[in-house]
């Protein structure tokens, strides 16, 4: 395996409190030669004083920009320096296992697969709480001749312990972007990452286009990788880009590009669930008070004070590509 086989490319995704434990654990972890490209949007200063260090010590490619950036945008920025066979999309709140890397790396080349996805933990990597493994992806044509597509994550909230020996290399009907190698001449010849998904299904679309253009994509079980949950906001940088990241304008209009792009109906199960799960993570930081809403009203109150709440977060929001902090 040579150094110009792989290229990681580490991206924000809702936060910036996990950036240290994350690329720490990838330069732990990660045996085999690789090149690394960090894009780094708008991180405090000082994590970017720590980021400038680390590209130093480490020889990476170190991005940075003055404004928020969304994954896609970020995604599609690395993808333009990257001279390798493969990608690998990093969220940087991701903490990896030993031989990861590696593990992903030899079922491409097996398998001549265009997209890789790991199993993926979520919470605590010594908790072992899978998040998924493979996953499956369906669409079919109604009546109307709209489009209805489906995902189911397999095995989810399981012990991978539970899981241990019975786990193989198989094909998937998607990976997801928290972790994900790519075949980069396979990305490029679907246009890259689409940047009008601000929030929600960018992973979807990409291995829907890819699965349209003939690309096998595989799980393989020995790469094992962790997403680290933004349980607690202890830091104003960190919610001030969450809330951004998962605005009320983003999801309506992610959600009205993905539907549209994928001639779906305006009442596809898919778009509201997604809605519904987007409206939910972003009240993360308040769900406390939510959550005292829910307990300790009913009716007409309950509904006001759950508006009022979600107007608060709006108002706390930054707009556009916002001052850094």
């Amino acid at each position: 395996m040579s150094e110009s086989d792989v290229t990681v490319v580490v991206v924000p995704r809702e936060r910036f409190s996990g950036t240290k434990k994350s690329l720490e654990s990838i330069f732990t972890h990660t045996e085999m030669p690789y090149k690394l490209i960090y894009v780094d949007g708008k991180s405090p200063n000082k994590l970017g004083r720590y980021l400038e260090q680390q590209s130093r010590t480490h020889d990476f490619t170190l991005i940075r920009k003055e404004h928020y950036l969304t994954p896609n945008e970020a995604r599609n920025i690395g993808l333009e320096l990257v001279d390798t066979k493969y990608i690998v999309f990093v969220d940087n709140d991701l903490v990896v296992q030993k031989g990861w890397l590696e593990a992903l790396v030899q079922c491409a080349d097996d398998t001549n697969a265009w997209v890789v996805g790991p199993t993926y933990l979520v919470g605590k990597p010594e908790d072992g709480i899978i998040h998924l493994t493979s996953g499956r992806l369906s669409t079919k044509v109604d009546e109307s001749g709209h489009q209805r597509l489906s995902q189911k994550h397999l095995n989810c909230g399981r012990k991978l312990k539970e899981l241990s020996g019975s786990l193989q290399r198989s094909p998937s009907g998607f990976a997801e972007f928290h972790c994900m190698l790519l075949l980069t001449s396979g990305l490029r010849q679907i246009g890259g990452c689409d940047n009008a998904l601000l929030c929600t299904s960018e992973h979807l679309d990409v291995c829907l286009r890819i699965r349209d253009a003939g690309g096998p994509i595989f799980h393989e079980p020995k790469a094992v990788v962790t997403y680290t949950t933004a349980r607690h906001f202890l830091h104003w940088y960190d919610l001030r880009f969450f809330l951004w990241r998962w605005s009320e304008s983003s999801t309506r209009s992610t959600l009205n590009h993905f539907r549209d792009k994928y001639n779906m109906a305006n009442d596809d199960t898919f778009i509201d669930n997604s809605y519904s799960w987007v409206t939910s993570h972003r009240r993360i930081p308040a769900r406390v008070l939510f959550g005292l809403v829910r307990r300790l009203f009913r009716g007409p109150v309950r509904i006001q004070l759950t508006q009022s709440l979600d107007r608060l977060l709006k108002a706390i929001t930054p707009k556009g590509k916002a001052v850094a902090p």
